[in-house]
């Protein structure tokens, strides 16, 4: 039972030629080439370019900002206040900015250099003014503020690393899929084989039932048997037929492949040695590498966040700074506006004192506090499922360890059994039913061998699943 030929379909998209396939070879092909597999990988690579976003608007910015513009203003003339101030002009402003955020205390550094050009048509004295900035440097934020940086830092970090799991998490999804579609084909072929071999002996032996029947060698009751026997493996073996192409389909259908009558071998699943796994360790591994769990904990950081926000911006006193220091100069002639530089400096604190704000800052600061008890809470959730599940995982796994080698043994005496009964038949020394029977329960052993190989790589996949690959 090592080996069953099965002809598959073998092209487009994915193109096989006649080969001898394993388990771990049909894993490999469906996280290469399924659907699935190339959705997830989109997926985690829009997280990482949106990470990579996130960390290139952390660095330092240069920016070049040019600003043309025309303004005419005209006034009474009667109007004493307004009649020096009576325009027509055309003014040009050029900028080169370089900008960082201060990303442990919050705000904004940044320093500039940048010239303004006016030119007036209203005969005003002097008719074109170029004014200059050489150097500015500022930095602007709010004082004991709400900083957003160090938070935005921790809820990016937690997404990368989630839509990471994730991406391992589906590869994990689609090789128990694998695993299932491959060992269930597996299956289908081997019974279709037993069925096969069942038949052909019944008709065997129909066929010298009949001959003995006809010399009054057997009896009716015997023949009869015999008949009825070798109805019911033509039955079998049209039904695993029917399940082998279903099986067979639903393979090629994953793998993205057709049937064009090139043979496969499908090797037997081997069966690695007994393993035996710590919960405590299983459980730490799980809770390592599960994205549900690291999705949980962002929303606590994030509730968090909002909870420290709420709290500064509620306070009595607020307060903020923006301060800008340099040099500056004016001048009519265009290549005089570096000369005569005259220092500048800049500084604005503003203080915000909420007289009356009809609880709008407790009912904010309430509101948050209560969002994050329930992201508190809602990630214990998380944790003690994911507990749970894995702790049913490994019971599960351990119980088929040993279902699968109860039933290997059981396999190996009904073989024997069979043997020595199909020989006793053949000498005359039994009845047709006792050969029956044994047959019977060889294929007994034989089915419920392929149901525990079937559930033992599901349960051994399902935990590799929840555990990662270092499992």
């Amino acid at each position: 039972m090592k080996r069953f030929l099965l002809c598959l379909v073998v092209f487009a998209p994915v193109l096989l030629e006649a080969q001898s396939l394993t388990m771990e070879q049909v894993v490999r092909l469906a996280q290469d080439s399924t659907i699935r597999a190339h959705m997830s990988e989109s997926s985690v690579e829009a997280s990482r370019w949106e990470h990579e976003q996130f960390l290139a608007l952390r660095r330092p910015q240069l920016t070049l900002s040019l600003t043309p513009g025309y303004q005419k203003m005209t006034f009474e003339p009667n109007n004493y206040f307004f009649k020096s101030r009576n325009y027509d002009m055309f003014n040009g402003f050029t900028e080169l900015r370089l900008e960082q955020k201060a990303l442990g205390i919050g705000g904004e550094f940044y320093a500039s250099t940048g010239l303004l050009f006016t030119q007036y048509f209203n005969n005003t004295d002097p008719a074109r003014l170029f004014s200059s900035v050489p150097l500015g440097i500022g930095y602007s934020n709010g004082l004991l503020s709400y900083n957003p940086f160090k938070w935005e830092k921790k809820i990016a970090d937690l997404k990368l690393r989630e839509a990471d799991l994730e991406y391992v998490k589906e590869l994990g999804d689609i090789a128990l899929e694998a695993v299932t579609l491959y060992v269930n084909c597996y299956t289908a072929v081997s019974r279709y084989e037993i069925c096969d071999r069942n038949a052909e002996v019944a008709r065997t032996l129909l066929s010298i039932g009949r001959e003995k029947y006809d010399v009054a060698s057997v009896s009716k009751n015997e023949l009869s048997a015999l008949e009825l026997q070798s109805l019911n493996a033509e039955n079998a073996l049209f039904d695993a037929r029917e399940q082998l192409e279903s099986a067979r389909a639903s393979l090629f259908s994953f793998l993205r492949i057709q049937d064009n009558g090139q043979p496969l071998d499908l090797s037997e699943p081997e069966v690695p040695e007994y393993r035996l796994f710590n919960l405590d360790e299983v459980i730490a591994l799980a809770r390592d590498c599960n994205p549900a769990r690291i999705r949980s904990q962002e929303q606590t950081v994030s509730a968090e966040q909002q909870v420290r926000k709420a709290r500064i911006q509620g306070r009595f006193l607020q307060s903020a700074i923006d301060l800008n220091v340099g040099l500056q100069s004016t001048v009519a002639q265009f290549g005089d506006f570096y000369q005569d530089q005259k220092p500048f400096m800049i500084g604005n604190i503003t203080f915000k004192i909420p007289i009356f704000d009809g609880g709008l800052a407790r009912s904010r600061t309430k509101a948050a506090e209560s969002s994050l008890e329930y992201a508190i809470r809602a990630e214990q959730e998380t944790l003690r499922d994911l507990d749970l599940q894995v702790s049913l995982a490994l019971r599960q796994f351990n119980i088929q360890q040993d279902l699968i080698q109860r039933t290997s043994k059981a396999l190996t005496l009904a073989d024997e059994s069979f043997d020595l009964a199909r020989e006793l038949y053949s000498e005359g020394e039994t009845d047709i039913n006792t050969f029956i029977l044994s047959q019977n329960r060889k294929d007994e052993a034989h089915t419920n061998y392929l149901n525990s190989l079937r559930a033992y790589f599901k349960s051994l996949y399902t935990l590799k699943m929840l555990c990662g690959p270092e499992l």
